[in-house]
């Protein structure tokens, strides 16, 4: 089938998540009906996982959400993710190109969003917050669109990028332990500023500002061999620098920003 749906009552096609990713053919849709759903999901093929209010899905010994490199062009949304496992991030996308749209997702002990190498990864319109190391990892050659996300009260970062490259625009980074956005070891932020708004359907040619201010450390911090473009962001009462930028990086512009106290 290309059409699932799973509930708790017995009533439908499946009563885990788990049955139904087994059973729906490439390119279908699972539609998960509310309740807690205590499981660990490997997504292997291109799907729709989408949730009606109040789905919440909860991991305790693995990675909640694992996607693989042949569930390219798929997409997760409204989903609750709540990651419980010991050093396991809730999301990881190991490669291939995925999207999550208005999901909320916490981190007992690591990343919230994982992205590893070879990932393209668009995250949108997402609450990622709680995480015990960073909002969202995009590491070792990962690149990660984030538009209009809120992210807030990681004990690490809010996004660190790490040999990989983030496209960032609208949303709020806030409260972190540690920077807003940390960019290191030959990363790249906002490579194309100029195309930055194509992931948005909007019409309108409104700019969308990012707004970076309350982490305890700095509010952007650029090193290492890394560089890019900060844009249309307002930076403040962050503890630290609103941006720091360290001997070793290169090409470094910043347009339309505001940083103050």
């Amino acid at each position: 089938k290309r059409y699932l749906v799973v509930s708790q009552d017995e009533t439908v096609d499946y009563t885990t998540i788990n049955e139904a990713i087994q059973n729906i053919r490439p390119n279908g849709h699972i539609l998960v009906k509310p309740g807690r759903y205590i499981e660990s999901l490997v997504i292997n093929k291109p799907l729709h996982l989408s949730g009606d209010a109040g789905v919440i899905i909860e991991s305790n010994t693995a990675t909640c959400i694992l996607v693989g490199a042949r569930a390219k062009g798929g997409f997760l949304s409204n989903l609750i993710l709540e990651g419980h496992c010991s050093d396991c991030p809730t999301v990881e996308i190991q490669t291939g190109d995925f999207s999550l749209q208005h999901c909320d997702i916490t981190a007992d002990s690591s990343d919230c969003i994982a992205l590893r190498t070879g990932t393209i990864a668009t995250i949108q319109k997402c609450t990622i917050h709680d995480g015990k190391k960073n909002g969202i990892g995009v590491y070792d050659g990962a690149r990660a669109t984030v538009v209009d996300c809120t992210i807030h009260h990681h004990i690490n970062s809010g996004i660190e990028v790490k040999k990989g490259t983030l496209t960032i625009s609208g949303g709020k980074i806030h409260d972190n332990n540690g920077c807003g956005i940390l960019v290191t070891d030959g990363s790249t932020v906002n490579p194309d500023a100029e195309k930055l708004a194509s992931v948005e359907s909007t019409t309108k040619k409104e700019v969308k500002r990012l707004k970076i201010y309350s982490n305890k450390g700095n509010g952007i911090v650029i090193k290492e061999n890394s560089g890019g473009t900060i844009e249309h962001c307002d930076i403040h009462d962050n503890s630290l620098a609103g941006i720091k930028i360290q001997e070793g990086t290169h090409h470094i512009a910043v347009r339309d920003c505001k940083v103050y106290e």
